[in-house]
């Protein structure tokens, strides 16, 4: 019996590892012209942002992105009423994956990217011509399938070999977009002379229902409306609908025990006044990550009885992953006037917020994800309408991650938000929805090689050992003697300590 495939040699294990962790930032920069319909630019108030999941491709050894960012303008027109116009912008970028000749590209490649918008500036050239430049901060995190042998060289009886298994919890990340779901409602007016001014929508997934081949999904979107009047358009006040969305969606792979978590962002955004009504129309698409731990064997050592040998080790990192879906927590702030940039007097037409986590960690034994939250204010005042901002520190808690934190990608959606004046104090309460994927290792040594050489000599007889080292175990003597574990007295496990003396029965 010889070299590396043999019965008792070859022991081929096929998990998934990581190809790539890694945080890529990419700048944009486009010019874009109103058209002549929409009204001059006085003074830009907001800039919001809707990053679509991007297409992903493996290229050589690089994970390549590309995919659109929309930009939802707000402005002051020349006679100071409010305006919107909707832009969007092409985004590319990629991430070199860390490659070896263990993993195999052609099969189970799952790329993750979790990507916001870290800074946006506008810039007006002349009165419908502007510039917009933002920040993209993506986290990649990449998987492939590893093929990790244990080789057996050399010429030994498979009666002889004694092995010391192990078992370990192995995690498979899977991902998928979900088909686009179409939500559409309608808000009747009290006042048929009301126009939309300007239309955001966040949408959150709450539920996830997994089962063979399939992710039962249940969430809800918040239409934001901004609603003025021709003849006095300082009037200006939101109206806010709420679209709830159910679906089933196809998940290759998917099973029962799998955990889940899910981000749903909105992709198009449509509303028409009609008859004394608002038509909304929304169209959301759902990403959704999957995690199934399964249980690995693997040989932590092996020896012969009858042939000396050598042994080779190799340690492996296993990602381990703590998911959060669909946790909801609130956050209420009372800030003194004097200590924001809003003016005295000034009214709140409507408040945006947009949290970005920054790290997780733990902490007196939970674990949390914490950041900031950028508040957007507009805020009119006699006629007159202007934005202030306000950052926020954020801060979430929850039970339940086994590993310390090593990396997160986490998604924040904002269910409500509402901000007021109070005296000389803002008082702002804000409703956030939360899915997380937490990231831990454990680490395992496996046995990675092994050389069977000469013949071991033999003597008659039992082994008594009167002292056995304090760090001996059944399975180092009896590797040390040539011996299966199963000739010393009084062990059950390879894993057993010894004490007193210890007889060998051969």
């Amino acid at each position: 019996m010889n070299t590396a495939d043999t019965a008792y040699g070859a022991n081929p294990r096929r998990f998934q590892m990581p190809l790539c962790e890694r945080t890529v930032t990419t700048e944009l920069s486009n010019d874009y012209t109103l058209p002549d319909y929409q009204p001059e630019i006085r003074r830009i108030l907001r800039v919001g942002t809707s990053i679509i999941p991007p297409a992903k491709y493996i290229g050589g050894s690089n994970a390549e992105f590309n995919g659109n960012i929309d930009y939802n303008l707000l402005y002051v027109g020349a006679d100071g009423a409010l305006y919107s116009a909707p832009l969007s912008a092409e985004y590319a970028f990629s991430a070199p994956l860390e490659l070896s000749s263990e993993f195999d590209l052609n099969e189970g490649v799952i790329v993750l990217c979790d990507s916001m918008d870290e800074n946006v500036t506008v810039r007006v050239s002349a009165p419908r011509k502007l510039s917009i430049k933002c920040r993209l901060v993506s986290r990649v995190r990449a998987y492939g399938m590893m093929l990790a042998e244990e080789r057996c060289v050399g010429e030994c009886n498979p009666m002889s070999i004694e092995r010391f298994m192990g078992e370990c919890q192995v995690n498979k990340t899977l991902a998928t977009l979900g088909d686009v779901i179409e939500c559409s409602d309608e808000v009747t007016l009290s006042d048929e002379d009301l126009r939309v001014t300007s239309a955001s929508a966040d949408a959150i997934i709450s539920e996830l229902t997994p089962e063979e081949g399939y992710l039962n999904c249940r969430g809800e979107a918040t239409l934001k409306m901004i609603v003025c009047r021709d003849n006095d358009p300082s009037a200006a006040e939101v109206i806010t609908k709420k679209l709830p969305f159910s679906e089933q969606l196809e998940f290759d792979d998917l099973t029962p025990d799998a955990t889940c978590r899910g981000t749903a962002h909105v992709s198009d955004i449509s509303v028409s006044v009609e008859d004394g009504r608002i038509l909304c129309n929304l169209s959301i698409i759902p990403e959704l990550v999957a995690h199934i731990q399964t249980p690995m064997s693997y040989t932590r050592d092996l020896y012969s009885t009858e042939k000396h040998c050598e042994a080779a080790y190799r340690e492996y990192i296993l990602p381990r992953v703590s998911c959060v879906s669909g946790a909801n927590f609130s956050q209420s702030e009372r800030i003194s006037l004097s200590d924001t940039t809003i003016k005295q007097g000034s009214r709140i037409v409507d408040v945006w917020c947009k949290p970005f986590p920054e790290k997780a960690e733990l902490e007196r034994g939970k674990c949390c994800i914490s950041g900031q939250c950028r508040y957007t204010f507009l805020l009119e005042n006699e006629g007159d309408f202007s934005t202030a901002e306000l950052m926020i520190p954020l801060r979430y808690e929850f039970d339940g991650s086994e590993y310390p934190p090593e990396s997160f990608m986490a998604d924040m959606g904002v269910m409500s938000c509402r901000a007021r004046i109070d005296g000389g104090n803002v008082g702002i309460d804000t409703e956030l929805s939360v899915c997380a994927d937490i990231y831990g290792s454990e680490r395992i040594t496996a046995l990675s090689e092994v050389r069977f050489g000469e013949n071991v000599a033999r003597c008659d007889g039992d082994i008594v050992i009167c002292f056995p080292s304090p760090d001996d175990t059944a399975w180092s003597v009896s590797k040390r003697y040539f011996v299966p574990v199963s000739k010393i007295s009084g062990v059950s496990s390879p894993d057993d300590a010894l004490s007193g003396y210890v007889v060998i029965n051969k």
